[in-house]
């Protein structure tokens, strides 16, 4: 699916979100949705400033602006295959899918 802008360019809904990036590189949502819109936890996406990250990245990248995020918590969760499989966010702390789902449930019960 494609979004008309006022401008008359049509973009994607990954092009939406890479423009939001490219306006403001913290926005923990324009990271979320992004990822969100990759088939596959391994899968890439090059952001306007030259990084290529896989969907886990996008959704850490998030988590590292905005840490509270109970749905990112859940969504970077759900990239991982078993319950004990780990993902080590930007803070240093490598968190199992099960204590990710925690983390969501700690910030929004």
């Amino acid at each position: 699916a494609t979004y008309p802008l006022p401008d008359g360019r049509t973009l994607s809904k990954q092009q939406l979100y890479s423009e939001a990036l490219r306006h403001d590189p913290t926005n923990a949502n324009a990271y979320n949705n992004l990822a969100k819109t990759l088939p596959a936890p391994t899968a890439t996406y090059a952001l306007p400033n030259g990084r290529t990250l896989t969907q886990q990245q996008l959704f850490a990248e998030a988590l590292h602006h905005d840490p509270t995020n109970a749905v990112i918590y859940y969504n970077l969760g759900s990239t991982l295959a078993a319950p004990t499989d780990t993902y080590t966010l930007h803070d240093g702390r490598t968190l199992s899918k099960q204590q990710l789902y925690s983390e969501a449930l700690r910030h929004d019960p």
